[in-house]
């Protein structure tokens, strides 16, 4: 009836509308007839026609609605494959799992100044490092990074970092103890080419399990570790052999953390400051003292420990650890625009035992650095990142930082004399540096340091006359991502 009314109406439309006037001679009725029909019948199959059309176009509309949706579950299931200056990533499309692989090279030079042929010049591999990192899951990351460098296969980190919230994270396995500001920096960023003296009593690495996490929205951070315990600066074991355990504890605050940007003073946004402290004991033998010996920034020894290790030298002989070994540590961080200061202090007490005498040593450090962006870039804890990465036909040069350094350490007066010998070991050690950083890309940079150390004792001489100058240009290329 429909397609009826339809083509009924059609054709009254079609029809001239019957006029108001009266009906002259010629005005007649529309026929009725074959012909009126076979109109309709047109007009029904058109309609027909029409109506399946619509019918395709909404099951092609379906067909496609499907595909993508199809698609879209697919798209899900697919892992993203990125590379950029953060290295080769995979990871899943809900970004729940992630596998990434990244390296560190740097390639040194030190050329002594005014040695008179005494000390070493030469170019290193100091470090070539692959990194594997993993995220399981979202709460739970791993890290495995092996070192290449200096003519020796070690394994700097390995471990798993489990984390509930923000507030609470545990880690487990072969990592670095947080209680050192510029130890806790990373290798490619820091300021100069070797860290200061505080970096020397702090250890470097070691194995454990450390409780952290952040409160207040970051605005105060701790963390907690019992650890095997392990010589200063060293990096530690794999395996351990004795009872004794080391333990740590390191709160910091970071006032202006979460302030939001525009309330956020940008003088002090990234200030940090901190405390720690360790607390461990070992004994050492004429095989392993777990004593240390200290160098300069270029890696020169100038405080050991006596240590006889000749055929049939009694075992009282050597100087080993005896015992309880304290750490404070202080430090701040303040980026101030492209001006960065760097302040970090540490006291240890150690005790130490020679045959029949043992008396507990103190050792101070300190390290006060100050860097400038020549280029204008935001000082960060992190690392620079140029502003406009280097590019000759643009007329981009990187990014250009100027950096200055004065750290040294003192050692107990009575550390000498039953000890050590202060013909071979200073007393005393201050540098002065300077440094000249060129970040040609965020991966890319050259670092430039001339120090100059000062030395009180260890002049190789009866009189104890003091130790040479030590002068030395470091040079250091390094590519990281």
């Amino acid at each position: 009836m429909l397609f009826v009314a339809t083509g009924a109406s059609f054709a009254e439309a079609q029809e001239p509308a019957p006029s108001s006037a009266t009906p002259s001679p010629t005005s007649a009725p529309a026929p009725v007839g074959p012909n009126f029909e076979e109109r309709l019948d047109e007009i029904d199959q058109r309609s027909r026609i029409a109506l399946r059309k619509l019918e395709m176009a909404e099951e092609a509309a379906a067909a496609q609605a499907a595909k993508e949706k199809e698609r879209a579950a697919k798209d899900k299931e697919r892992a993203n494959v990125k590379i950029g200056p953060s290295g080769l990533s995979i990871s899943s499309a809900d970004g729940a799992y992630s596998v990434a692989l990244r390296a560190i090279l740097q390639v040194d030079g030190r050329i002594f100044v005014n040695d008179e042929h005494k000390l070493t010049d030469a170019f290193i591999i100091r470090r070539a490092r692959p990194i594997f990192d993993a995220t399981m899951g979202k709460n739970f990351t791993v890290r495995i990074m092996p070192d290449f460098g200096g003519g020796q296969t070690v394994l700097q980190d390995a471990y798993i970092d489990a984390r509930a919230a923000n507030e609470f994270g545990v880690t487990v396995g072969k990592f670095k103890p947080t209680i050192g500001l510029e130890r806790m920096q990373n290798e490619q960023a820091t300021y100069f080419v070797e860290r200061g003296y505080p970096s020397s009593i702090i250890p470097s690495r070691d194995v454990g399990i450390a409780i952290h996490g952040d409160l207040f929205e970051g605005k105060l951070g701790y963390s907690v570790g019992m650890y095997n315990g392990t010589l200063d600066g060293g990096a530690g074991g794999d395996i351990e052999f004795d009872d004794s355990k080391e333990f740590s504890a390191h709160v910091y605050v970071r006032p202006f953390a979460t302030q939001a940007r525009f309330t956020r003073p940008k003088f002090v946004s990234g200030l940090f400051i901190g405390v720690g402290a360790t607390r461990g004991e070992k004994t050492g033998t004429p095989a392993n003292t777990y004593l240390p010996v200290y160098r300069t920034s270029g890696q020169n020894t100038f405080f050991q420990y006596i240590a006889d290790t000749s055929a049939g030298a009694p075992a009282g002989a050597t100087t080993v650890a005896a015992g309880v070994e304290n750490r404070l540590t202080g430090h701040i961080y303040a980026p101030i625009g492209p001006v960065a200061f760097l302040g970090e202090y540490v006291i240890e007490q150690e005790r130490v035992a020679r045959g029949t005498v043992s008396k507990l040593i103190t050792l101070q450090a300190w390290n006060v650095t100050a860097a400038v962006a020549l280029t204008g870039e935001d000082a960060r804890f992190e690392g620079i990142v140029p502003k406009n990465p280097f590019d000759l036909t643009k007329g981009h040069v990187g990014a250009i930082e100027l950096a200055a350094r004065y750290s040294g350490m003192i050692i107990d007066r009575d550390a000498f004399g039953d000890f050590a010998n202060d013909q071979r070991s200073a007393r005393y050690a201050a540098e002065f540096g300077a440094g000249l950083n060129w970040y040609a890309t965020r991966n890319y940079s050259v670092k430039g340091d001339y120090i100059i150390t000062e030395f009180r004792s260890g002049g190789a001489t009866a009189a104890g006359g003091r130790r040479d100058l030590e002068q030395v240009f470091l040079l250091r290329n390094q590519i990281a991502f």
